[in-house]
Parts: C-alpha cells; structure tokens; sequence
C-alpha cells in the first residue's frame, strides 16, 4: 500500500513537473521564429527611437523621440534602471562609446549632442554643437571619433570622443544622411543617404567619401556583419534590405526582402541573424543571412517599432516601439548549457527537457549533479555565405508611409 501510494505521488509530481515547465517553455506570447520568444515589455519614455547598449554592464539606453530624455534599462532584470536622464529637445539617434565609457545622443530640435557616463548615467556634457537635424550616431572606436549624421545639412560632424570637441564640423555625404556604422574590419564608416538612394563610405582614417554606393529607395538603417564585414542597409521604400561587402563596397546578391517601412536593422554574429523592425507592417523580420531565407514568419512586436539591438550578454534582442513607449524583449528559450556555454545541456529544448523530467520523477529516479536552467541561448547556424535573393515579406505596392515624428 505504501508503495503504490508513493508512486501515485510520484505520478503526480512528474505530471505538474511536465505541465509546469512545458508552460514555461511554450508560453502565451510565443513566436515562432526558430524559438525566438517574446519575454517581456519593458514601458519607457514617450516614442523611444533608438537604443544603446553599454556593452560593459549590459545597461541599454532609449532615446526617447517624444521627450527630452533617456531612459535606462537594467539588461539583466529587463527593468528600468532610471526612468528619466534629461537631454535635449526630439533626442533619436544614441550610441555607446566602449573606448571612454560614454552615451551620445543626438538631439534632432537642437542641433546639438549630449554626451551621458554610461557608468554613472549622469549627463557630463549637456550640449556639443553639430550640424542642423542631427539624427544618427556611430563610434569609431580605433581612433574614438564620433560620427554624427546632419540630415539638413548633408553632412556628417565628427567629434573627439577623448576631449568632447568637434574636430571636423562637416564632411559631405549625399542628401538626408539617416543611418550611420563603423565597420571595424575596414575602418570605414557607412551612411545611408535617405535622399539620394545611396551609401557614403567614409575613411575613418582621412574622413574623406572613398566611395558611393547605390543602393534600394530611402536608405534607412544601417546594421554591420563583424563576422564577414557585410552592411546592411534596410530601404523603406522597396520593403527590402541591400547588403554591402566591406571589403569591395560592392552590393552582394539581390535584395532581402522584409516587412513594410524596414527602419534599422541588428546583425547576431552568434547565430549569423540579421532582425529587421518593419516601421510599417508593427512586425520583427529574422532572416538567416547565410542562406538568405527568412527564419520563419514575421513576429508582431507592436507599433512602429524602431531601434534594434543584440545583447551578446544574455542572448537578448530589444526593439524600441515607438507607437507604444516601450521596449519589446525577445530571446531563444532553451534548458541548461554546456561549460562553454554555445549548446544545450543534452541537446533538449525546454519542452523536451519538461518531459524527460517528468518522467523521471515519475519512475522515482534521482538524478544527482544536473540542474536544468531555463536560459535565452541562440541557435548557432552556419558561417555566413553570400546572401541570395529572397522574397520573404509583402511587396512593395501603396506608398509605405513617411518617417516617423521628429525624423522628417
């Protein structure tokens, strides 16, 4: 009796355990991108742009386009750290400046860059002065230049990240500069001319225009492949996204095809992805770059979603969405890893690692010295191949709508 009655228990146990820790691995909010998962939303200021990482302590920063703030989320409680951090008026284009330690931010209204010490999130240089409609930001982190992009003005400002002074006032790139990268293989900086249906290519070591590269309608984002040096250029009028070899500044392949209104782009070295957030379709593309095919369907994400961003920390992706004043959480759900931390304890995934458990439980054994842990974890694919034409998304058809608020 007393045996039957503990296997009853037993049976019970491993029953919750399977239903417990299958809900965990399949929850409600579930994409179904390849495991890609929506772990939480995260409610910052109004219309937050662009985001930043702090690659030292995994802190990310909003620039929030509809107040004169930033916001700061703790990356690993996915919190708020600090709600508000004054900058200046229409605040859009940020980035993270991992030589000095430093947060630029590019106020759109004012002209103007307000540099923030990522570690003390106190602002130490309220304003430097650049060019008219400032409205994105890139670090050169070989010699610590800043680049900021002018939309009004055509030009790119560049500022010494050592002292805080502008060094070149400007350098001429094609009309409407929206997007800016450094590609860290070549030196080179990358910027999306909204007007001109091109890329600058900027020597980082003489900032001159070494090159021009044509590219699809209304260049947007720019995201940069460290794996293969290739650029990635989301256009929002051809719902699509050129990539660029650093190495020839040549366009590789055809086009990818994407969401409506591609805005930015991240590139995951980690699994060889590339996220695009379509302005316009309020949805997440992934697309495998190696094979140039889309992961699975197109994730909702929530209204105009913008600024995207990779946490090689914890395996993360952030997506600002404008239309809702928040950030959108996503993450590869699996169970446990391996001491290096690159595959899954057993090779399960979190539903067959519940079920495995269950049963265990069920038949009474103890398994001493395994722990399983539910973790974000990326699954790793091939090196990245020349991308092939693709279609993956709605084609381009009505007009898609213009940029967002403060970025016209």
């Amino acid at each position: 009796m007393r045996a039957s009655h503990h296997r009853a228990w037993a049976v019970l146990v491993g029953l919750v355990v399977v239903l417990s820790l299958g809900a965990v691995a399949h929850p409600a909010t579930a994409s179904s991108a390849e495991g890609l998962r929506l772990a939480s939303s995260i409610g910052v200021g109004p219309a937050p742009c662009n985001i930043a990482l702090d690659t030292s302590n995994g802190q990310l920063f909003t620039a929030n386009d509809g107040a004169a703030n930033l916001s700061v989320i703790n990356g690993s409680t996915d919190t708020v750290a600090v709600p508000s951090i004054p900058v200046g008026t229409t605040p859009c284009g940020i980035a993270y400046d991992s030589v000095n330690g430093l947060v630029y931010v590019a106020n759109f209204a004012d002209a103007n860059v307000t540099v923030v010490n990522g570690s003390t999130d106190k602002v130490v240089v309220p304003s430097i002065e650049v060019g008219a409609a400032p409205i994105a930001v890139a670090v050169d982190t070989s010699n610590d230049f800043v680049y900021v992009a002018d939309r009004s003005d055509a030009n790119l400002t560049v500022i010494n990240g050592s002292s805080n002074r502008v060094v070149v006032a400007s350098i001429a790139t094609g009309n409407s500069p929206y997007g800016l990268a450094y590609d860290a293989s070549n030196g080179d900086v990358y910027v999306a001319n909204d007007g001109n249906d091109n890329v600058s290519v900027v020597d980082g070591a003489t900032n001159k225009v070494v090159a021009t590269v044509p590219v699809g309608g209304a260049p947007q984002g720019v995201g940069y492949d460290p794996s293969n040096g290739y650029i990635y250029v989301t256009n929002r009028d051809d719902n699509n996204v050129t990539v660029i070899n650093g190495a020839t500044n040549k366009v590789v392949g055809a086009g990818l095809r994407v969401g409506t209104t591609p805005f930015a782009d991240a590139y995951d070295p980690a699994n060889g992805d590339l996220y695009v957030s379509n302005w316009g379709s309020a949805n997440l593309t992934v697309i495998d770059v190696a094979t140039g095919q889309q992961v699975a369907p197109a994730i909702p994400v929530g209204s105009e979603p913008w600024g995207v961003v990779v946490d090689g920390l914890n395996g993360a992706i952030y997506v600002a969405i404008q239309g809702g004043s928040n950030v959108t959480v996503f993450g590869y759900l699996t169970v446990g890893t391996s001491p290096s931390g690159s595959s899954t304890v057993l090779g399960l995934n979190a539903g067959g690692a519940a079920l495995v458990i269950g049963l265990l439980v069920v038949w009474g054994v103890v398994a001493t010295g395994v722990a399983a842990v539910l973790r974000f974890r990326r699954p790793r694919r091939p090196a990245p191949l020349p991308p092939a034409a693709v279609s993956v998304g709605p084609s381009p058809g009505s007009s898609p709508p213009g940029p967002p608020p403060g970025a016209t």
